[in-house]
């Protein structure tokens, strides 16, 4: 068996730089029409399809997942994609709001918009360990 390659951690350093970078695409992304972002979506999911064996083999290889779980792992990332670019070639839209679960709301209704706020940051540890049934 190979060694396994160190896992790297990201410091103070990297992720500031992160933030910021996750802050400017977010101000570019929010500028750019709903077709436009439906379209690079599409085309992610598209080349995640076409480079699925590569993802696969970095899953196997990385996380030493079975193939299967890769391959599903993979399927479901160009899936969100596909998902993400439907749902942006809505756009912006409202939704009215029935508001009459309280008596003081009856008869009225409100609406609510989607309005993007920015930059969530968020630290995920995800390991993946093969379980053996005995």
């Amino acid at each position: 068996m190979a060694d396994a390659t160190p896992i790297r951690f990201a410091g103070p350093e990297e992720i500031a730089r992160a933030q910021d970078a996750a802050q400017s695409a977010f101000a570019r992304t929010r500028a750019t029409p709903a077709a436009e972002r439906s379209d690079l979506l599409r085309r992610v999911a598209a080349e995640i399809g076409r480079r699925a064996d590569d993802f696969v083999a970095l899953l196997v290889a990385e996380a030493g997942k079975p193939v299967s779980l890769a391959r599903a792992e993979v399927q479901r990332a160009r899936t969100t994609f596909e998902v993400a670019a439907a749902e942006a070639a809505l756009g912006p839209r409202e939704e009215r709001v029935a508001m009459d679960s309280t008596p003081a709301g009856a008869g009225h209704s409100g609406v609510a918009r989607r309005i993007p706020l920015g930059v969530i940051l968020e630290r995920v540890m995800h390991f993946f360990e093969e379980r053996t049934v005995h």
